[in-house]
C-alpha cells in the first residue's frame, strides 16, 4: 500500500511540474503582415526591430516596449474596414510553439483617455481588433492578404478587443481554447488612418515538455506493476 501512496505522490509532483511549465509567457517571434508595401515572400520579420516606423512589422514582435506614451516601436495594421486597397489591416503571428488558454495583445494609443469597460476602447479615439486562431502549419503569403484569405485556410474567430484595454500595462487578454499554432489580428476600427497599433502579442500556455510526458508514463507503469505484485 505504501508503494501505491508513494507513486501517487510522485505523480502529483510531476503534474505540478507540468503545470509550472504551462505558466510561461511566450511572445510572438514571427509576423506575416497583410499591408501593401510591407508584405513579401516569407515572414516579414522573425525578431524585434524597435524603431519609430509604424510600418515596420518587426516592431510588433518581442516583449512590450512602449510605456507611458514613449515610442519604443509598434506596428500599425492599417485600416481593415476602410475603402482603401492599400490597407488590408491584418497580420499573422507565430510563436515557435503551440499554445492554448489565452493570448494578450499590447496596443499603443498615445494620449488614450476615457477608456470604457464596456467596449474596452479609448473614449477619445476608439480602435478595435478582431483576433483569429489557427492550429496547423502556415505558409506566409508572398503578397497582401485579407481576413477572407485566412478564413479559407481554417482560421477561426475568437473575439474582439479594444485599444483602451490593450493600451494598458496588462494588455487585453482573450480566451482561446487550444491548442493553436498561429494568431491573426485584424483591424476592426471605424476611424484613424493606420488602424490598430500593435506593440506586442503573447500567449500563456505552452505544451507539456516531452520529458514530463515520459515521466508521467513511467510513473504510471511502475505503479501498475507494484499493484500487481501486491495482489
Amino acid at each position: 500500500m505504501k508503494s501505491i501512496y508513494f507513486s501517487a505522490a510522485v505523480f502529483t509532483a510531476a503534474l505540478a511540474m507540468a503545470g509550472g511549465a504551462n505558466a510561461a509567457t511566450t511572445f510572438a517571434t514571427q509576423i506575416d503582415a497583410g499591408r501593401a508595401g510591407v508584405a513579401g515572400a516569407g515572414f516579414e520579420a522573425t525578431s524585434p526591430v524597435f524603431n519609430t516606423s509604424r510600418d515596420d512589422a518587426g516592431n510588433a514582435l518581442g516583449a512590450r516596449d512602449v510605456v507611458s506614451d514613449t515610442d519604443g516601436g509598434f506596428y500599425s495594421l492599417g485600416r481593415g474596414n476602410a475603402d482603401d486597397s492599400l490597407n488590408t489591416g491584418v497580420a499573422v503571428f507565430g510563436f515557435g510553439t503551440s499554445f492554448g488558454l489565452e493570448a494578450t495583445v499590447f496596443e499603443v494609443t498615445f494620449g488614450c483617455s476615457g477608456a470604457t469597460g464596456g467596449s474596452g476602447s479609448c473614449g477619445n479615439f476608439a480602435e478595435f481588433a478582431t483576433v483569429y486562431a489557427f492550429n496547423g502549419p502556415y505558409t506566409p503569403f508572398d503578397n497582401t492578404f485579407t481576413v477572407a484569405d485566412l478564413l479559407g485556410l481554417g482560421f477561426s474567430e475568437v473575439g474582439t478587443i479594444g485599444n483602451g484595454d490593450a493600451n494598458s500595462a496588462s494588455g487585453a487578454t482573450i480566451s482561446i481554447a487550444g491548442p493553436f499554432t498561429f494568431l491573426a489580428i485584424a483591424d476592426a476600427s471605424n476611424q484613424g488612418a493606420d488602424g490598430f497599433d500593435i506593440d506586442a502579442v503573447s500567449v500563456n500556455a505552452v505544451p507539456l515538455p516531452a520529458s514530463i510526458l515520459f515521466l508521467l508514463g513511467g510513473i504510471g507503469g511502475l505503479g501498475f506493476m507494484r499493484m500487481r505484485r501486491t495482489a
